[in-house]
Protein backbone atom coordinates (compact mmCIF):
# COMPACT_ATOMS: atom_id res chain seq x y z
CA UNK A 1 0.00 0.00 0.00
CA UNK A 2 1.46 3.60 -0.95
CA UNK A 3 0.51 6.69 1.56
CA UNK A 4 1.52 10.00 1.55
CA UNK A 5 1.61 12.65 4.78
CA UNK A 6 2.20 16.25 5.25
CA UNK A 7 3.30 17.82 7.91
CA UNK A 8 2.34 21.47 9.05
CA UNK A 9 3.78 24.49 10.55
CA UNK A 10 3.36 22.78 14.25
CA UNK A 11 5.04 19.63 13.29
CA UNK A 12 1.98 17.86 12.92
CA UNK A 13 1.25 15.03 10.33
CA UNK A 14 -1.35 14.00 8.15
CA UNK A 15 -1.23 10.69 5.99
CA UNK A 16 -3.40 10.39 3.02
CA UNK A 17 -4.48 7.72 0.95
CA UNK A 18 -5.46 8.68 -2.64
CA UNK A 19 -5.75 12.14 -1.37
CA UNK A 20 -7.81 11.30 1.22
CA UNK A 21 -7.35 11.79 5.00
CA UNK A 22 -6.87 8.72 6.48
CA UNK A 23 -4.78 9.79 9.90
CA UNK A 24 -2.57 12.32 11.88
CA UNK A 25 -0.07 12.40 14.69
CA UNK A 26 -0.39 15.41 16.74
CA UNK A 27 0.98 16.64 20.05
CA UNK A 28 -2.02 16.56 22.83
CA UNK A 29 -0.98 20.06 24.18
CA UNK A 30 2.05 22.50 24.27
CA UNK A 31 2.84 21.31 27.61
CA UNK A 32 3.12 17.48 27.49
CA UNK A 33 5.06 15.55 25.36
CA UNK A 34 2.36 13.25 24.58
CA UNK A 35 1.56 12.82 20.63
CA UNK A 36 -1.93 11.76 19.88
CA UNK A 37 -2.03 9.54 16.75
CA UNK A 38 -5.19 8.30 15.14
CA UNK A 39 -5.87 6.15 12.21
CA UNK A 40 -8.79 5.37 10.47
CA UNK A 41 -10.97 4.30 13.69
CA UNK A 42 -8.08 3.75 15.63
CA UNK A 43 -6.48 6.31 18.39
CA UNK A 44 -3.19 6.00 20.10
CA UNK A 45 -1.03 8.12 22.67
CA UNK A 46 2.30 8.22 22.60
CA UNK A 47 4.00 9.19 25.84
CA UNK A 48 7.52 9.07 27.88
CA UNK A 49 7.05 7.94 31.42
CA UNK A 50 10.00 10.48 32.41
CA UNK A 51 11.67 13.85 31.25
CA UNK A 52 14.84 11.55 31.01
CA UNK A 53 13.90 8.32 29.74
CA UNK A 54 15.11 7.52 26.63
CA UNK A 55 12.00 4.97 25.81
CA UNK A 56 8.39 5.91 24.85
CA UNK A 57 5.27 3.78 25.64
CA UNK A 58 1.67 4.03 23.57
CA UNK A 59 -1.28 2.73 24.23
CA UNK A 60 -4.50 2.13 22.39
CA UNK A 61 -6.87 5.11 23.86
CA UNK A 62 -10.20 3.23 23.30
CA UNK A 63 -8.89 0.45 26.31
CA UNK A 64 -6.27 2.17 27.75
CA UNK A 65 -4.05 -0.89 27.23
CA UNK A 66 -0.15 -0.53 26.67
CA UNK A 67 0.36 -1.97 23.11
CA UNK A 68 4.47 -1.45 22.81
CA UNK A 69 7.44 0.59 23.46
CA UNK A 70 10.04 2.43 21.55
CA UNK A 71 13.75 2.52 22.80
CA UNK A 72 15.64 5.27 21.19
CA UNK A 73 19.67 5.12 20.78
CA UNK A 74 20.59 8.70 19.87
CA UNK A 75 23.99 7.93 18.79
CA UNK A 76 23.56 5.95 16.08
CA UNK A 77 19.41 7.51 14.87
CA UNK A 78 17.90 4.06 15.82
CA UNK A 79 14.85 2.78 17.37
CA UNK A 80 13.95 -0.97 18.68
CA UNK A 81 10.16 -1.32 18.22
CA UNK A 82 8.46 -3.48 20.46
CA UNK A 83 4.79 -5.03 20.09
CA UNK A 84 2.28 -7.82 19.48
CA UNK A 85 4.92 -10.09 20.44
CA UNK A 86 7.26 -8.88 17.78
CA UNK A 87 10.49 -6.82 17.70
CA UNK A 88 11.11 -4.07 14.84
CA UNK A 89 14.52 -2.01 13.90
CA UNK A 90 13.42 1.47 12.87
CA UNK A 91 16.19 3.47 10.92
CA UNK A 92 17.33 5.60 8.48
CA UNK A 93 18.24 4.22 4.94
CA UNK A 94 20.37 7.25 3.67
CA UNK A 95 23.17 9.47 4.46
CA UNK A 96 20.95 12.47 3.76
CA UNK A 97 18.07 10.61 6.17
CA UNK A 98 15.54 11.64 3.70
CA UNK A 99 14.51 7.69 3.70
CA UNK A 100 14.02 5.62 6.38
CA UNK A 101 12.66 2.11 7.20
CA UNK A 102 10.74 -0.39 9.77
CA UNK A 103 12.02 -3.96 9.59
CA UNK A 104 12.00 -6.96 11.10
CA UNK A 105 14.07 -10.15 11.39
CA UNK A 106 11.80 -11.28 8.20
CA UNK A 107 12.89 -7.92 6.04
CA UNK A 108 11.17 -4.52 5.56
CA UNK A 109 8.09 -4.14 6.59
CA UNK A 110 7.42 -0.35 5.76
CA UNK A 111 9.23 2.54 4.09
CA UNK A 112 9.24 6.21 4.35
CA UNK A 113 10.52 9.03 2.21
CA UNK A 114 10.53 12.44 3.07
CA UNK A 115 10.94 16.00 1.01
CA UNK A 116 10.76 18.91 3.56
CA UNK A 117 7.73 19.13 4.70
CA UNK A 118 5.78 16.18 2.83
CA UNK A 119 6.73 12.27 1.85
CA UNK A 120 5.18 8.94 1.02
CA UNK A 121 5.01 5.37 3.20
CA UNK A 122 5.31 2.39 0.99
CA UNK A 123 3.65 -0.76 3.84
CA UNK A 124 3.60 -4.05 2.86
CA UNK A 125 0.83 -5.19 5.24
CA UNK A 126 -1.75 -3.29 6.37
CA UNK A 127 -1.03 -2.39 9.76
CA UNK A 128 -2.17 1.29 11.08
CA UNK A 129 -0.05 1.56 13.90
CA UNK A 130 3.21 0.77 11.92
CA UNK A 131 2.52 4.09 9.69
CA UNK A 132 2.28 6.01 13.18
CA UNK A 133 4.66 4.26 14.46
CA UNK A 134 7.36 5.43 11.45
CA UNK A 135 6.37 9.15 11.38
CA UNK A 136 6.61 9.51 15.39
CA UNK A 137 10.11 7.85 15.50
CA UNK A 138 11.03 10.69 12.53
CA UNK A 139 9.32 12.88 14.17
CA UNK A 140 11.40 12.24 17.97
CA UNK A 141 14.58 12.57 16.13
CA UNK A 142 13.87 15.93 14.71
CA UNK A 143 13.07 17.66 17.42
CA UNK A 144 16.33 16.03 19.24
CA UNK A 145 18.35 17.48 16.17
CA UNK A 146 16.72 20.70 16.67
CA UNK A 147 17.39 20.87 19.79
CA UNK A 148 20.61 19.63 20.02
CA UNK A 149 21.90 22.59 17.43
CA UNK A 150 19.50 25.13 18.83
CA UNK A 151 22.01 24.61 22.38
CA UNK A 152 25.21 24.00 20.55
CA UNK A 153 25.03 27.37 18.96
CA UNK A 154 23.16 29.33 21.70
CA UNK A 155 26.12 30.71 22.90
CA UNK A 156 27.89 31.12 19.50
CA UNK A 157 24.16 33.41 17.94
CA UNK A 158 24.51 34.96 21.95
CA UNK A 159 28.26 36.06 21.66
CA UNK A 160 27.68 37.95 17.94
CA UNK A 161 24.62 39.38 19.47
CA UNK A 162 26.28 41.12 22.37
CA UNK A 163 29.77 42.12 20.43
CA UNK A 164 27.76 43.86 18.22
Amino acid sequence: MKLTWRKNIASDYSIFNNAQKIGSLRKEDLFTDKIIGKIDAQEFLFYKKSIFDSSVSFKNTEDSSQIGNINFNIWNNKANIEFGGKRYTWRYNNFLNNKWIIESTTGNKAEYTSRFSNGEINIKDDDQLMILLGLYVKKYYQRNTFIIFFVLFLPIIIRSILNN
